[in-house]
């Protein structure tokens, strides 16, 4: 059956082949030919084994957008990385945010005002027709996903 609109969700958990047709992902693609100048495709996943990940390789292939957030002090923009999250002791309630550039302490309470002056940017050129979205579980608005919790996690 033809699609306009193509969404597959947790890619890298695919089959590499499909009862001998090949891969569901092209599979499902292909279903999108008849509407190849209007068409989207959405292809989402949690990343598994980075030599093998399905979700990588379109990240890769895209224009990798990045959403950036402004330190609360010095204004440098900046992703949400895991290593700037910064804990005391191994206690997740001291858990933190810090500017890479300045060192400015952003805690839970500071998320909503740098998630809302961010702004995705394309770290490359190498795709104009495939956009590709980053964002970790980092960027959680509070009350999903802390940064506490990945702390927990860790």
């Amino acid at each position: 059956m033809p699609a306009r609109f193509l969404f597959m969700d947790e890619v890298d958990a695919y089959d590499d082949d499909v009862d001998g047709k090949g891969s569901p992902i092209n599979l499902a693609i292909k279903r999108t030919a008849t509407f190849s100048r209007n068409r989207k495709i959405l292809m989402a996943s949690t990343p598994n084994i980075a030599e093998t990940s399905k979700i990588e390789a379109a990240y890769e292939a895209s224009d990798k957008r990045r959403y950036l957030v402004p330190c609360n002090s010095c204004g440098n923009y900046q992703p949400i990385v895991w290593a700037q999250i910064i804990f005391d002791n191994h206690d997740p309630a001291t858990s933190r945010f810090e500017c890479v550039h300045c060192g400015h302490k952003h805690y839970v309470k500071d998320k909503p005002k740098l998630l809302s002056n961010g702004h995705w940017q394309a770290e490359t050129e190498k795709s104009s027709k495939v956009a590709g979205f980053h964002l970790s579980s980092l960027y959680s608005p509070n009350g999903w996903y802390s940064w506490q919790n990945a702390v927990e996690d860790f």
